[in-house]
């Protein structure tokens, strides 16, 4: 009987010796599992061209030391994949599929480097995007992976033109104030260019380091003839003093341009807090009001002081493809006054931002287009921005570039019927076209004879098309339109007059006379609005500025001595804006109103030449007391108090001028 116990106790301690030397698999034992360091000296967001990436591979055993299952013939091995899912590299095909134990101790069991140098399995460098790279523990399931991002080999057509432009709101930047980089796409051709290769491509910027920089196609496509885009933009606020450089290239290594800075030291208080700016919306229609603010979070434990010194304590400025476009400071009356604010722990202050009607300097509406909006609070270095989509809806030759030549010709086709076809060309040497409408014209027929209308109707309408891509005509590029509408119509042997009038930011008029049937040794003549009219005479207007905010804006208003309004519609001057209490003489032109002065009599002008200007003297403000306030939550915001916009006084002989005005041409 002992006998059988004893070899019984013998097969059990056999079976249980058997037990603890089998290889436990990765799903067994939690505790064991495969970590991968990047180990190369990348410090870019990215890999690029020669770059290579490096990857330690090891086992990491949190518990006892065990056994795991492993295949002899290949060890680690290396699989990366693109953002689809299909395998570029795949180190598994020479794995014969056999199978030992591999004895894991306590801690962590380095395992085999390997290294990635950008290419497929045919040696061809990867195309720009998200890869994701795995090293697995052949046998064994165990198996990590980490995502890197590849830029380099875009093969961005060679047509395409990348314009950049640096703006910043003064003229000198200062370590922590704001610069923004402006990016376009344009396609100068006169074929569509396909853009979907593009989509996981960015441009690369260096500026005190490596930074990546926005999509090479906005999520475009395609990009029509001569169409322009907007690619976004890049907000950066330096951090150290001293002569700075800023480099953009695309992933192919075209340097796309470089900018020189000198940046000037100041103290910036290092005060742990993020920037956000908070809007209903970020596109806009003409007519409709940006309302926004600009909230300061504190995600640390610990209060947070904000001393002010002044009531302007949240502006912003507006910048487009030319520089700064709109400043709020403009507009904004700041005094002398202490405020401290206190950003309780986890908590956020907020503060308004003005009120913008998109017009610009003078009261004209902004043309249509992408703008970024820079909200900053100056004294302590927070800022941030976004990107404001505005759209006019209405044509108006204010506020606007140069504008297309239009051409209209009529002729017959090879049947004899008729043909009519309409031209824009370049004028200027950038002329850009913003559709307003899915029909880009509106066009009327008149019967000489008997003054009969004969078709008014809109056409060139496609609502497949993106209107919102801007058009860009070199000198001498030339966009052409068959009128379908006018081509079917049949035709009386009389005298006709067709007036075309195109949907673009500028106001765009096409006249032309014509007779039916057309003499085929008499060529038709273009009549365009601009060509026909007569000279406009230039008169020289003096008087002291002001301004009343309506809800289209500013409108500025040139007051002389006699009390004699004029009214600014426009100005030949680039780099000139009207300021409150200047006193000046200029040369001006008679012009249609602004949007802002439309519901003025006074007359409206486009000043030509400033002949003289004396600018007025300010008295130095009172400092009003400090005051104290605590914000510990969300709720207890501090509202900074706002100075009003403008303040226009019109002296009673400005006012009975203006209302003799009216009633002289109400009689």
């Amino acid at each position: 009987m002992g006998e059988v116990r004893m070899r019984r106790f013998v097969a059990s301690s056999m079976v249980m010796l058997l037990v603890l030397l089998v290889p436990v698999s990765a799903e067994e034992g939690d505790a064991v599992r495969l970590e991968i360091e990047v180990t190369d000296e990348n410090l870019k967001p990215w890999y690029g061209a020669g770059d290579t990436l490096v990857l330690a591979s090891s086992i990491h055993n949190a518990g006892e030391a065990t056994s795991i299952n492993e295949d002899p013939s290949c060890g680690t091995i290396l699989r990366i994949a693109n953002s689809e899912g299909d395998l570029l590299v795949d180190e598994s095909i020479g794995c014969r599929g056999q199978s030992r134990g591999l004895d894991i101790g306590t801690g962590t069991t380095a395992l085999d480097e390997h290294r990635w140098d950008l290419t497929n399995a045919d040696g061809s460098p990867v195309p720009p995007g998200i890869y994701s790279v795995s090293i697995e523990l052949a046998g064994s399931g165990l198996m990590a992976t980490t995502e890197v991002m590849v830029q380099q080999n875009a093969n961005i057509p060679s047509e395409l033109l990348i314009a950049t432009s640096v703006a910043h709101r003064g003229s000198l930047l200062e370590v922590g104030e704001p610069f923004v980089v402006t990016y376009e796409l344009h396609n100068p051709t006169a074929q569509t260019i396909d853009l979907t290769s593009l989509t996981d491509c960015h441009l690369l910027l260096d500026f005190e380091g490596a930074q990546l920089g926005p999509s090479c196609n906005a999520g475009v496509s395609t990009l029509e003839p001569f169409a322009v885009v907007s690619l976004g933009h890049t907000m950066i606020q330096p951090a150290f003093a001293g002569d700075a450089s800023l480099t953009i290239q695309t992933p192919d290594g075209l340097v796309l341009d470089t900018y020189d800075f000198t940046v000037e030291d100041r103290e910036v208080q290092s005060v742990p807090l993020t920037a956000n700016i908070n809007t209903l919306s970020t596109t806009y229609a003409q007519g409709e009001l940006f309302d926004g603010s600009l909230t300061l979070s504190n995600d640390g434990a610990e209060n947070e002081l904000l001393r002010f010194t002044n009531t302007c304590r949240a502006t912003y400025w507006i910048v487009d493809g030319d520089g700064v476009a709109y400043d709020s400071l403009n507009q904004a009356n700041c005094r002398d006054a202490e405020l401290d604010v206190v950003v309780g722990a986890s908590s956020q202050s907020t503060f308004p931002l003005q009120s913008w009607a998109f017009v610009d300097q003078v009261g004209c509406s902004m043309p249509s287009g992408n703008y970024v909006l820079v909200a900053e609070v100056p004294e302590f270095g927070y800022a941030s921005s976004i990107d404001l989509d505005f759209r006019r809806v209405q044509s108006a030759n204010c506020g606007t570039g140069s504008a297309p030549l239009p051409s209209l010709s009529i002729g017959v086709d090879d049947d004899n019927n008729p043909l009519f076809e309409l031209q824009l060309i370049g004028a200027a040497e950038q002329t850009d076209i913003q559709w307003i409408d899915i029909c880009k014209a509106s066009i009327q027929l008149w019967n000489l004879e008997t003054t009969e209308k004969v078709i008014e109707k809109n056409v060139l309408c496609n609502d497949n098309e993106r209107i919102d891509q801007a058009l860009r005509l070199a000198p001498n590029d030339v966009l052409e339109f068959t009128l379908s509408d006018l081509n079917s119509l049949d035709y009386q042997e009389v005298d006709y007059r067709v007036f075309i009038n195109l949907a673009t930011d500028q106001d765009l008029v096409l006249e032309q006379e014509f007779t039916w049937p057309l003499q085929a040794d008499v060529a038709q003549e273009d009549v365009i609005d601009d060509e026909i009219s007569e000279e406009i005479a230039i008169l020289q207007i003096d008087g002291t500025w002001s301004s009343v905010l309506t809800s289209d804006g500013a409108c500025w208003m040139l007051e002389d001595d006699a009390g004699t309004i004029h009214m600014l519609a426009d100005s030949f001057q680039a780099s000139w804006a009207p300021e409150h209490g200047t006193f000046g003489v200029y040369d001006a032109q008679p012009a249609d109103a602004t949007a802002a002065c439309a519901r003025f009599t006074a007359e409206s002008y486009t000043l030509v030449v400033v002949v003289q200007e004396t600018p007025l003297i300010e008295e130095e403000p009172e400092v009003e007391e400090s005051a104290a306030v605590e914000v510990d939550t969300q709720e207890e915001e501090i509202l900074p108090d706002w100075a009003p916009q403008a303040v226009t006084v019109l002296t009673i002989s400005a006012i009975l001028s203006m209302l003799g005005f009216a009633a002289f041409n109400n009689e």
